[in-house]
């Protein structure tokens, strides 16, 4: 039968082209070989193996879906847990099927829509995760000498910070600059983890006195939170990806009033828009 082929972490994946009237059919095959114009493709078996989705994105909460999509549907899920824009980035070299970013655009004040504009050079559609809490995590023992973002420069706190691309370190480096704090003057600035939960856990291991991560980070490992604002945290799907098994599932499962009610319960999430356009 036709088929269309997708590159997706490092090999071709073959699908059913979309006018083979077959959009809710597996892959027939899968690549083995390219030379020049020449393509070898190996066929599945008539079972095929669990259907994969590669996913590029930083927020804890997609560990639900990950397990749900494991358990109801058998699909492998691939998550790299990296930031914003790297997971464009891996989106736009066909690294992933999908990416979740929370970027605000300082020029228009919307969210994500221009950096998946100037980044990604196919269609795109964005669906909506959830509206998330971000702001500095804190020690408990500490907290007292952190009330605020400008209390960063103060002598002996250690700031553990996020890795630069992230949505995370264009946050705090807006709040800095809004406080006049000079980034110099932080101890741990230029340290960085990737990711939320990791974040957490380096403050909560003594690396650090304080960093920027979303609430739910925080109270998975009973840290303080001090909120600096409220976020769009979306998946950007490649259109050509939109009829995959996988994906159809992922999009499915978001749609649930389960899925939002376990994702909320983390703490931090206002999930009322998930699973919609966004």
């Amino acid at each position: 039968s036709r088929v269309r082929l997708t590159p997706i972490a490092g090999r071709w994946i073959a699908h059913p082209s979309a006018d083979a009237h077959r959009p809710e059919s597996p892959a027939d095959g899968v690549v083995d070989h390219v030379e020049g114009e020449q393509v070898t493709i190996r066929l599945l078996a008539d079972s095929p193996p669990p259907a994969g989705l590669a996913v590029v994105g930083c927020d804890p909460a997609f560990g639900v879906l990950v397990e749900a999509l494991q358990r109801e549907r058998g699909v492998d899920v691939s998550w790299n847990q990296r930031g914003s824009r790297a997971a464009l980035v891996a989106l736009a070299r066909g690294d992933a099927h999908i990416a979740g970013i929370h970027l605000k655009d300082a020029a228009s004040g919307t969210w994500n829509e221009p950096f998946v504009r100037e980044t990604v050079p196919f269609p795109c559609a964005r669906v909506a995760f959830a509206i998330w809490e971000q702001g500095l995590l804190v020690r408990p023992d500490v907290h007292f000498r952190i009330r605020g973002i400008a209390d960063m420069a103060t002598a002996g706190i250690r700031l553990l910070n996020r890795e630069a691309g992230s949505g995370s370190r264009a946050l705090l480096d807006e709040a800095l600059a809004t406080a006049g704090v000079d980034v110099n003057s932080i101890v741990g600035y230029h340290t960085s983890a990737r990711g939320h939960l990791a974040v957490a856990d380096g403050i909560s291991a003594g690396a650090a006195d304080a960093g920027i991560a979303i609430r739910a980070a925080g109270e998975a490992r009973g840290l303080d939170f001090l909120p600096i604002r409220e976020e769009a945290y979306e998946l950007v799907v490649p259109e050509h990806f939109l009829d995959l098994p996988p994906v159809c599932a992922l999009l499915e499962l978001l749609r649930r009033p389960g899925t939002r009610a376990q994702v909320e319960a983390l703490g931090g999430y206002d999930g009322a828009a998930m699973g919609s356009p966004a």
